[in-house]
């Protein structure tokens, strides 16, 4: 909160609302105001809070780092997928693990989700595979949907709602940090210290009756696999606004929610790269149905559509070309969080400092080798999704290959 002793200073792009007694400063590249060299002059001013909108680049992380070692409170955002993977990226980053140990106090990771309209709700029944995907308690019967009315447009939906995941960096967690510890050991500790995931939070909004199933595995990850927990009622969901017990019964069943597959998607302008990227991921054992599209604009329309879960990205292309592309996958609240692979010739320092500046996961200069790109989209998949299905195993074992 503000007041007349606190000096709060915030570093956007862009400045989306003017605030009473906040020093804000906008971000702009052509005349120098980078989010690193705006917030290494805010540091002369001695504030108490300082906002950076977005943590994009390795400089911007260490200065980041330092003013919170320096006892500023400071609040910014990385784009990932879930609370322990801005972590890794924060060490992918360049940001070494005891200084983020020490500096980082709490990760909240946000997805937003449509509110069902209380004009129209009723109630309806859970599909089956809703429940299973979702852990829902069997006791739950019905939650609420809306029927669509004039003030929702006939959507069933108004108005957004937060679903969250914490993940408070306890003298336990700081330790994993230190050692170098996987995602996976983060998500461990982090429920053993009894801290709801995204999902868990989600469910409890669905039984609350603030949103419906499908719109939650429209929005949240979910995977489908067997065997796993149930998720109970809250005893505050029905003091939220909704009763099930007492609710009459619909006969309109939630219809199944789509499952979601693994896919990536490999944009290059070069038929012939495609093919043969794509050849080498359908045999790399990691489990990838693997799309292709010629350019920019393609692709922006089939991750729209398709929903890739890895996306590898030509730089130089017509019309778009990769940096374009990647920039608008992070603008995107649906998108902002896909692992993005830069695979181009352009080796220029600048070039790989803006494939990262601008969302890169990775950037790969060709020519590769096979044996490294596989490895580096098996890192990707892995720090975004957890552990790979052991199950999977290669189609066919792969000779050592570089390719142009």
């Amino acid at each position: 909160m503000w007041t007349p002793t606190r000096n709060i200073v915030t570093v956007e792009n862009p400045i989306e609302y003017q605030l009473r007694g906040i020093t804000q400063v906008e971000v702009n590249p052509k005349q120098g105001l980078t989010f690193a060299n705006v917030l290494r002059s805010i540091l002369r001013q001695d504030p108490d809070v300082i906002l950076v909108g977005e943590i994009r680049d390795a400089e911007t992380a260490q200065i980041a780092m330092q003013a919170a070692q320096t006892g500023h409170l400071v609040l910014s955002t990385v784009h990932t997928n879930d609370s322990a993977a801005t972590i890794s990226r924060l060490v992918d980053l360049g940001v070494e693990p005891y200084s983020i140990a020490s500096s980082l106090n709490l990760v909240v990771a946000q997805r937003l989700v449509r509110r069902v309209c209380n004009d129209c709700a009723v109630p309806a029944e859970i599909s089956e595979t809703a429940r299973r995907m979702l852990r829902i308690d069997p006791k739950v019967v019905h939650v609420r949907r809306g029927a669509g009315c004039n003030e929702c447009r006939q959507t069933g939906f108004r108005g957004r709602l937060g679903v969250y995941e914490l993940l408070p960096v306890s003298p336990a967690v700081a330790r994993l940090i230190e050692s170098g510890s996987p995602e996976s050991s983060l998500r461990q500790q982090a429920r053993a210290e009894r801290c709801a995931n995204l999902m868990e939070d989600a469910v409890s909004k669905i039984i609350a009756g603030l949103t419906t199933p499908e719109e939650v595995l429209r929005v949240v990850q979910v995977f489908d696999q067997e065997p796993v927990p149930v998720v109970a009622i809250p005893p505050a969901a029905s003091a939220q606004g909704f009763d099930a017990s007492s609710a009459k019964y619909s006969n309109q069943a939630i219809p199944p929610p789509q499952l979601r597959t693994n896919k990536a998607l490999v944009v290059d302008d070069d038929p012939d790269l495609r093919r043969i990227v794509r050849t080498m991921l359908e045999r790399s054992g990691l489990g990838l149905a693997v799309i292709t599209a010629q350019d920019g604009m393609e692709a922006l329309s089939m991750i729209e559509i398709e929903r890739p879960d890895i996306v590898v990205l030509d730089v130089a292309m017509p019309g778009m070309d990769g940096f374009e592309v990647c920039r608008r996958m992070r603008a995107d609240e649906q998108t902002a969080g896909v692992p993005v692979l830069l695979l181009t010739a352009r080796d220029t320092t600048e070039d790989i400092a803006r494939g990262f500046r601008d969302g890169a996961d990775d950037y790969v200069v060709k020519p590769f080798r096979s044996e490294e790109l596989i490895a580096r989209i098996r890192r990707m998949i892995h720090r975004t999704y957890g552990d790979i299905d052991p199950t999977l195993t290669e189609v066919e074992p792969q000779r050592s290959s570089r390719v142009v």
